[in-house]
Formats: C-alpha cells, sequence, structure tokens
C-alpha cells in the first residue's frame, strides 16, 4: 500500500482499556505491535484488575517506549478507563482497541490513508470479522440487515437508532472527541454510539472502509449473554434520546431496532415463544420495506418452531 502520509508528522494514541484480560491481552498487545504504520502510542489503561494482567503489561513496556501502562486504584468502568487514556494521550488520531481484541496489520496504514486522501473525515470506521474460540469467522451473513443503513457521510439522524460502527475499526481527530466530552460514565452499554450520536450532531462526516480490518472477539461471558441486563440498558439508552428521537420522528424506527434485535438474540438461543412475541411487535411498528420482509421470516420461522414444541424458554422476561 501507498505511504501518501507523512508519519513523521502523525502519531495515533491507541487507547486500551483491560480489566482481568490475562487470557487475551497479549494478542491484542502484539497486533498493535505488528502494525504497518509504526508511529503510534499504546496507553493501557488497567482498570484494578485481579489477575496477572498487570504484569504481562509491565512485561511489554519494559521492552517498547511506545507502550504505556495507567493503572487505576479502583474499578470504574469502561467508559472511565477510556476517557483516562484520551486524557493521557497525545495524538492527532485516536483508535480503541480492547484487551482482547485484534487488528489486521494493516489497519492503522489503510484508516490514516483514508483520511488524507478525505480530509474532511474527523471519524471514520471500517468493517470487520468476529473472532470464535481463537478462529476469524466471517460476519457476511450477520451484515445482511446492515446494508440497509448509511455507513459514511453525516449519520444523523440515523445513528440514535441504528449503531453499525464498531469502536475496535474507529479512527477518530481526538480534538474532536475531546470537544464531545468524551464518553459518557454515566453509561453502563452503549458509550461508544452515544459519542458518535454527539460527533454526528456536529454535522461531521463519518468515512468508511469496506475492509475487514479488525476481528471482535465473541465473550460468551459478555453483555450479550445477559440480555435481561442488556435489555435494560438498551431501554435506559433509548430513553435518553427519547426527545430526539421523536423531534426526528425516528422513535418508531428506534423500536424497531430495539424488537428485532433481541428477537433475533431470543431466536439464536431457541427460546423461540420470545423471539415470536419480539419480532412480532417489531412487525407491528416497523414501515413495509425489504428489511421487514427479512425479519419477518424470522418471525415465521419463531411460530413454527414453537408451533412443532421446540420452545425452551421459561416464559420470564
Amino acid at each position: 500500500m501507498e505511504k501518501n502520509f507523512k508519519s513523521k508528522e502523525l502519531l495515533v494514541s491507541i487507547i486500551m482499556p483491560a480489566f482481568n484480560s490475562v487470557a487475551t491481552i497479549s494478542e491484542s498487545i502484539q497486533s498493535v505491535i505488528n502494525q504497518t504504520f509504526r508511529n503510534w502510542e499504546l496507553i493501557i489503561v488497567d482498570d484494578h484488575s485481579q489477575d496477572n494482567t498487570v504484569q504481562i503489561i509491565e512485561d511489554y513496556t519494559s521492552k517498547d517506549q511506545r507502550i504505556q501502562l495507567i493503572s487505576l486504584p479502583k474499578n470504574r468502568g469502561l467508559s472511565n478507563a477510556r476517557n483516562t487514556g484520551i486524557k493521557n494521550s497525545k495524538g492527532k488520531y485516536l483508535s480503541f482497541l480492547d484487551a482482547d481484541d485484534l487488528w489486521h496489520a494493516s489497519k492503522l496504514e489503510a484508516q490514516l490513508a483514508l483520511h488524507t486522501q478525505n480530509p474532511t473525515y474527523r471519524i471514520s470506521h471500517t468493517n470487520y470479522d468476529l473472532l470464535v474460540e481463537g478462529k476469524i469467522r466471517s460476519r457476511n451473513r450477520g451484515q445482511i440487515f446492515d446494508y440497509f443503513y448509511s455507513k459514511s457521510g453525516e449519520l444523523y439522524p440515523q445513528i440514535l437508532y441504528k449503531n453499525n460502527i464498531a469502536i475496535l475499526s474507529v479512527m477518530v481527530d481526538r480534538a474532536l472527541v475531546i470537544d464531545s466530552n468524551g464518553f459518557d460514565s454515566g453509561l453502563w452499554a452503549f458509550e461508544d454510539q452515544d459519542l458518535w450520536i454527539k460527533i454526528a450532531q456536529q454535522k461531521n462526516q463519518f468515512g468508511y472502509l469496506n475492509e475487514k480490518l479488525c476481528y471482535y472477539r465473541i465473550n460468551p461471558k459478555g453483555m450479550s449473554s445477559n440480555l435481561g441486563k442488556y435489555r435494560r440498558a438498551y431501554k435506559f439508552f433509548l430513553n435518553k434520546y427519547e426527545h430526539e428521537l421523536l423531534s426526528n420522528q425516528k422513535l418508531l424506527d428506534a423500536q424497531g431496532v430495539y424488537l428485532n434485535y433481541f428477537g433475533l438474540q431470543f431466536y439464536k438461543r431457541g427460546e423461540f415463544q420470545l423471539a415470536f412475541l419480539y419480532l412480532l411487535k417489531a412487525w407491528r411498528k416497523q414501515r413495509f420495506s425489504i428489511l421487514k420482509i427479512l425479519f419477518g421470516g424470522y418471525l415465521f420461522l419463531s411460530l413454527i418452531k414453537m408451533y412443532f414444541g421446540q420452545n425452551r424458554t421459561n416464559n420470564s422476561w
């Protein structure tokens, strides 16, 4: 790839929050070290880990001066850790990589080229794949529904209800994040979407590279595995932006996305009665479209599987 940017004039600050990440953090750090673009700093913020995460990080900081560790005295959550890293960063651009995710070696180089070729972009993101049990898995099927939403240009008000920007793929002007007051530490989830909303509200153009340059690790113990807690966080987030959704006439779209998401999650878990109920509610709220037809297929399948006694739910929701 042609390097049409001056690396000596650009520093990219990579923010990596870490908490009890002993099993995965070495791979994540190594994917930064392997970047073809070399002028970066990696700021790892340990959120008071109780395992040997800090010792692993210190081994890397002793070998590479571009890597620094900030150890927090108590656990205060993901948003606070990221904000701490941002405050201590020096780069023109910020990128975010959690301590269990990975980057392709050309990730930073490709995005810097995109920003150089498109000076109006102050934020960009890329396509990505999944990492399941150590193996890269394509998310092509899961992307079918994303085709109906914009990924570049001005994303407001769409970003209020549909977030197809993966934080591990983002590169953003540091000054833009500072001006937007960083991540909201009052949110348990959706703190990244909240930041993209604040950036989009300022009429910023979002750039997009349709290259799979990142690998998101699926954690079976992650927040999406606790659907009850995740659902409450989702509702809290929608309530926060209810006024904006109403004023932009997007509340029904937001409710449809919410209901379809959990309908699919219950379908994947084999809880077909809950899947049917959520997908039916979404069907009633959505305007007729190809997207409605696609989700209608899962609605029909949920009904069939529920009818034939394959529902394994305990009906508590």
